[in-house]
């Protein structure tokens, strides 16, 4: 194993002031400007796992994802950036024109594509010990970059805001980035963060956070005491994961053209159509928020690859 001695560069948020239907203003921390392809809360979530596994000397980074992953493309370009090797176990068939999958190859991913059925082993010893004979020694990240480190990175976003607010608001998929936002919270009493899932799993989004936040605080009794300090509102997936209606369509087409800042459809465009149904509702409209742009317009070239999007 050698040794890349990588340094992490440092990079700060802005924040710009956005318009919502209705007339709403709300506060946008632009983490999508952090860095061109490892985008917004990827850049975050990599940080740490790319630099420990510098320090402990290895030079390939193994992770999964599905075909048209965020992560897998942020995870690529880290390599390309910072000097490793990188693998991608994708769950799915091997696609020439995917564009993700075309982007990661560019940046010297090898690509190494499994059933959907041995994806969901991804976890396993076995799986991963198979992977080690293939490929010889690597740091594992799980998918999404959702582990300790990934966490921890997600804690940092606080360093960038600068104003109080009432509301934090994020997207979640993992959980991941929301459990950083709860556990890093300077001030829970002052601010609460808000969880927008963008998958349907009803109760199986609490069970995922519980898990995150386990993962850092290795107490369920500290986890029941975070339980406070957050709220989900689960019912604006709009159908599940990479779902899209034409009144979302609607939505982040307007919200482009009034605030000339492109959101995603999977994850921001969800958030932010989240916030103007309840901005005046369960969110009171006088209140002060930050909604977090967590990046992966990448994503929106696979939907139009799949012909959801013009």
């Amino acid at each position: 194993m050698e040794e890349l001695f990588v340094e992490w560069p440092h990079k700060k948020s802005t924040i710009s002031q956005v318009k919502l239907p209705g007339g709403y203003e709300v506060d946008l921390l632009r983490d999508d400007n952090l860095h061109p392809q490892i985008s917004g809360n990827k850049w975050r979530k990599l940080k740490y796992n790319v630099l420990k596994a510098d320090q402990k000397g290895y030079y390939q980074i193994l992770t999964y994802g599905g075909a048209f992953s965020n992560h897998i493309a942020a995870t690529a370009a880290a390599g390309k950036e910072f000097g490793f090797k990188t693998i991608g176990v994708i769950r799915g068939e091997y696609d020439p024109n995917n564009p993700t999958l075309q982007f990661a190859e560019k940046c010297g991913m090898h690509l190494h594509f499994v059933s959907r059925s041995a994806y969901r082993e991804k976890d396993s010893k076995f799986f991963r010990s198979d992977l080690r004979k293939e490929f010889g020694p690597f740091f594992n990240v799980p998918e999404g970059g959702a582990n300790f480190e990934g966490i921890q990175g997600c804690q940092e976003i606080w360093k960038d805001i600068d104003k109080e607010y009432d509301y934090v608001i994020v997207p979640c998929g993992t959980c991941s980035t929301m459990a950083g936002l709860i556990l890093g919270n300077p001030n829970p009493d002052r601010t609460k963060v808000v969880g927008i899932p963008v998958l349907n799993v009803n109760d199986g989004l609490q069970a995922d956070l519980n898990q995150k936040l386990f993962q850092v605080l290795y107490d369920w009794e500290l986890v029941e005491e975070y339980k406070d300090d957050y709220l989900i509102f689960p019912d604006f997936h709009l159908g599940g994961y990479a779902k899209i209606t034409s009144e979302l369509k609607d939505f982040v087409e307007t919200f482009k053209s009034e605030n000339a800042i492109q959101l995603d459809y999977i994850y921001n465009g969800k958030m932010m159509f989240a916030l103007s149904e309840l901005i005046g509702n369960e969110i009171p409209e006088n209140s002060k928020v930050l909604a977090v742009h967590t990046g992966g317009v990448q994503g929106n070239e696979g939907l139009r690859y799949m012909g959801k999007l013009q």
